[in-house]
C-alpha cells in the first residue's frame, strides 16, 4: 500500500540557520528529545554518544537529526558527526570541517523539518535523484507473500513453506475476494539457502521454484507485475561467490531464527570491489529477464558508512538495465533513500510483541526523513 510522495521546494532559509564545521555546540534542553536517527531508541532516556555513519541502518533508522521542544539541529552532509546526550538536560554536535549543521531554536520544529530537508534535496539531490522509475508501477497497491507465510507458518519456517503451489493459491485467494490487481512480490524464500548455488549465486530452489521465468508468467497471467526479494548484500559460507570474494569480506551476519535449532547461520557481506559491481548486474539482470520488476531490498542492517556504498551501486546497476525498476527497502534516512525509490514499513506492524503503536511510528520515521519517496505499508497484510 503506497503512500504518495510529497515535497515543498525549499530556496530559501526563513528558519533556520547554517553551521559549518569544525565545531562544537551545546543546547540546554528543557524537554525529551526526539531521535529517529537511533534505530528505535527515538526518544532516549539514558544518555549517549553516537557518530551518525555508524548507526546501523537497523529496521527503521531514520535522518541525522534532533528534535525538541523548542529545538531542531540535523546534520547536512553524509560526513561523520557526532551527537552527544548527558540523559539529562544537555546535547551536543560535534562535527569537522566538510560537515554542516542546520539549527533553529523555536516553537515551529516540523516547519524547520520541512526547511531541512529542502536544502538536503537542493544540495544533495541532481533532478534525476528526486523521482525515478515507473510511475505506473510505483503507485499502485501491492501484494507481498510475506504476511501469507508468517501467518501460515510454524516458528521459523516462514521461508519453507513457500513454493510455486503457494502462490498460486494466494493469487486465487486475491482472485476470489475480486481484489484488484497490483504488484505481486515473491518474498524471502525461493532460493537455496546456503552451500553451491545459495545465498549470493541467488539459484532458485528448484524443487519449489522449478522456473522462476514460468512462476512470473504465473503472476502475470493473474493480471499483477511480478516482484521479488533479494538480500543483495548477504553471501553464504558455501556459495561460488563466497570463493571470489571472500579475501575482502570483513563483516558478516547472522540471520533467520536465533529461537530455532539450526535455522541460523552466519553470512558474509559482499564488500564494496570490483567484483559487486559484476555480480550484481548480473543477479539483477537474470531476474529482470525472468519478468521481475519490483525489487524488495532487504536485510541492509549494518552501519550506514557500510550501507550507502551498497545501495548507490545497486542503483546504479539498476538504472543500466531499466530505469524504471521499484528498489524498495526499510532505508528512511535521506542520504540513503536517495538510492531507492520506495521505503519500506517493515514487519514490525505484525510483531507479537510490541504494541500496535510501534507501527505507526515506524511509518512516521518514513514520511518525516523521506517525504520525497513512496512508502510502502507492506507487512499489514
Amino acid at each position: 500500500m503506497p503512500v504518495l510522495p510529497i515535497r515543498k521546494n525549499m530556496k530559501k532559509l526563513s528558519l533556520g540557520k547554517i553551521i559549518e564545521g569544525p565545531a562544537e555546540i551545546t543546547f540546554k534542553i528543557s524537554s525529551s528529545i526526539y531521535t529517529p536517527f537511533l534505530d528505535w531508541n527515538y526518544s532516549p532516556e539514558k544518555e549517549f554518544s553516537v557518530n551518525i555513519l555508524d548507526v546501523p541502518t537497523g529496521w527503521c533508522s531514520g535522518s541525522p537529526f534532533v528534535m525538541g521542544e523548542k529545538l531542531f539541529a540535523g546534520y547536512l552532509e553524509w560526513n561523520d558527526g557526532e551527537v552527544v546526550f548527558n540523559g539529562k538536560d544537555q546535547l551536543k554536535f560535534k562535527f569537522g570541517k566538510g560537515q554542516k549543521l542546520y539549527v533553529y531554536e523555536g516553537r515551529e520544529t516540523y516547519s524547520a523539518l520541512e526547511e531541512y530537508n529542502g536544502v538536503i534535496f537542493d544540495n544533495y539531490y541532481a533532478k534525476d535523484d528526486i523521482f525515478f522509475g515507473d510511475p505506473d508501477l510505483l503507485s499502485i497497491h501491492e501484494y507481498c507473500t510475506w504476511v501469507e507465510q508468517r501467518y501460515s507458518r510454524t516458528a521459523g519456517t516462514e521461508m519453507g513453506i513457500l513454493s510455486d503451489k503457494f502462490l498460486k493459491n494466494y493469487l486465487e485467494r486475491v482472485k476470489g475476494m475480486k481484489l484488484p490487481p497490483g504488484k505481486f512480490t515473491i518474498d524471502a524464500g525461493w532460493f537455496n539457502l546456503s552451500g553451491e548455488g545459495g545465498i549470493g549465486d541467488w539459484d532458485n530452489d528448484k524443487s519449489k521454484f522449478p522456473d522462476l521465468a514460468k512462476t512470473a508468467e504465473m503472476i502475470k497471467d493473474y493480471g499483477h507485475i511480478p516482484g521479488i526479494w533479494l538480500a543483495p548484500s548477504l553471501v553464504s559460507r558455501g556459495s561460488r561467490l563466497y570463493s571470489k570474494v571472500n579475501d575482502g569480506i570483513k563483516d558478516h551476519f547472522k540471520w533467520l531464527s536465533p529461537d530455532v535449532p539450526g535455522t541460523q547461520e552466519e553470512y558474509g557481506i559482499l564488500p564494496d570491489c570490483d567484483y559487486a559491481r559484476k555480480h550484481y548486474s548480473q543477479v539483477l539482470r537474470r531476474l529482470f529477464e525472468a519478468g521481475y520488476r519490483k525489487f524488495k531490498l532487504d536485510i541492509f542492517y549494518i552501519e550506514k558508512r557500510k550501507m550507502l556504498p551498497v545501495v548507490k551501486l545497486f542503483r546504479e546497476v539498476a538504472r543500466e538495465i531499466d530505469n524504471g525498476i521499484e528498489l524498495e527497502s526499510h532505508l528512511p534516512d535521506i542520504f540513503l533513500s536517495k538510492y531507492i525509490n520506495t521505503v519500506r514499513a517493515n514487519d514490525i506492524w505484525i510483531n507479537d510483541m510490541k504494541s500496535f503503536g510501534y507501527g505507526p511510528e515506524h511509518f512516521r520515521i518514513c514520511r518525516l526523513c523521506s517525504p520525497h519517496r513512496i512508502t510502502n505499508l507492506d507487512h499489514i497484510g
